[in-house]
């Protein structure tokens, strides 16, 4: 519309974090070059989260994709912040579908503020973006005038809710579970049916599962290339692995760090103590949210030709640190991921740029640990073991030559 310049919602918190059951106070912001006419202004709040899918169904010879979008409102609601409702005689009537304003009024030129107070619910699932997948919690207000709208941008913010599988695992009696190491390894054999050519090999251990973004994941990691192959980059990575009711988990990787470039054939690279810093993301649980669940792991990828070698444990983001931590302090930062653009939702969904702000904490300098790498050539390797045998081949060709030049020269000699 011609007559505004301006017309925003903002928010006195600075961060924009909220938790359930607190009050968003803010206000509608305009500014009109020229008075306008207007029936009224209108703020919405709406809490919801969505999730969108595909799932292949065989019917015999043909397979059918069916498409799934399914919704959960928290909250929807809508107030009057200036005019009249001409179906409720409060001063901050609710407009509902049915009602009507009383008669048009006019905004002067100029600069107009409506402040508004509004409480969340009780209970509500912590903020979260994924792909085609959401939790999202937005407001926005309108100027209504008889033959026209102005909308303000969805305004976004973020619900937090802490998380403390530590206490989940004591009230079920598990509590040596959590704070014992997790291993995984993983091995493969190269060549095929009686030629083999050696294996590759990789092994990951944690000392325990549970971490909080800002906290470093301490790993010892090992790899063995006894094959013939040189391998390709090899990378620790920390998966969200995003599920919608039942349907094929999406796995995201959140943040990923190079460990090597490449393993030559015959050796060993063993990393003991390697950092790596969980970034601000959601928690493992998405309390009432039924549609979506959340988990994560720490992998290593190590590249091949045509395979890729995975060892993975699963992990808990937590967002309370265990007792006795000693943290310097933590505030509330955005997701990188969704930042970078890693969530990037479907063009039906509707999108706004925005990464949810969780909890991260500072560790103090002596929390962290040095990791020590060890790179190691492996005596019984293939490559070693051949590179031996050609060099005994060649010399004993060469021994066996001069014997056989020395023993010719001898019988000419003779002759």
């Amino acid at each position: 519309m011609l007559g505004v310049l301006n017309f925003e919602c903002i928010l006195d918190d600075p961060d924009q974090v909220y938790t359930a059951g607190d009050k968003i106070k803010g206000s509608l912001s305009i500014h009109l070059r020229s008075p306008i006419a207007i029936t009224g202004v209108t703020i919405y709040f709406k809490g919801a989260a969505r999730a969108k899918w595909c799932e292949l169904m065989d019917n015999g010879s043909r397979r059918t994709e069916i498409e799934h979008d399914k919704e959960e409102i928290y909250f929807d609601d809508r107030f009057c912040l200036w005019g009249k409702d001409v179906t409720c005689e409060q001063d901050n009537p609710v407009v509902d579908d049915k009602g009507g304003w009383e008669s048009l009024e006019i905004l002067e030129k100029g600069s107009h503020v409506f402040p508004f107070l509004y409480r969340l619910p009780h209970s509500l699932p912590c903020s979260f973006e994924g792909p085609d997948t959401f939790v999202r919690y937005t407001v926005q207000g309108k100027i209504s005038g008889r033959d026209y709208e102005v909308n303000t941008k969805e305004k976004p913010f973020s619900i937090f809710k802490d998380y403390d599988p530590h206490l989940e695992n004591s009230c079920e009696g598990d509590v040596d579970s959590v704070y014992s190491p997790i291993e995984d390894y993983t091995e493969k054999s190269l060549g095929n049916g009686c030629c083999q050519t050696g294996h590759v090999s990789c092994s990951l251990m944690l000392k325990k599962q549970i971490f909080v973004p800002g906290e470093n994941i301490i790993a010892t990691i090992t790899l063995q290339n006894i094959s013939f192959r040189k391998c390709g980059s090899c990378n620790m990575q920390l998966k969200q692995i995003v599920r919608c009711s039942d349907s094929c988990p999406v796995v995201v990787i959140v943040a990923s760090s190079k460990l090597c470039e490449s393993i030559r054939p015959g050796q060993s690279c063993h990393w003991q103590g390697y950092e790596f810093t969980v970034p601000p993301t959601c928690p493992s649980r998405l309390d009432m949210c039924k549609i979506i669940s959340i988990k994560y792991c720490v992998a290593i990828d190590t590249a091949f030709d045509d395979f890729n070698l995975y060892a993975a444990v699963p992990i808990v983001i937590a967002t309370i640190p265990e007792t006795g931590t000693e943290v310097a302090k933590w505030s509330y930062r955005g997701s990188q991921s969704s930042k970078k653009g890693a969530y990037q939702e479907a063009a039906e969904l509707p999108h706004t740029e925005f990464a949810p702000k969780y909890k991260v904490y500072d560790y103090l300098p002596g929390q962290t640990n040095r990791d020590t790498t060890m790179l190691i050539d492996l005596p019984h390797s293939p490559g070693q073991s051949k590179r031996q045998h050609r060099k005994s081949n060649l010399d004993n060709s060469v021994i066996c030559n001069d014997d056989d030049k020395e023993e010719t020269s001898l019988k000419a000699a003779k002759t």
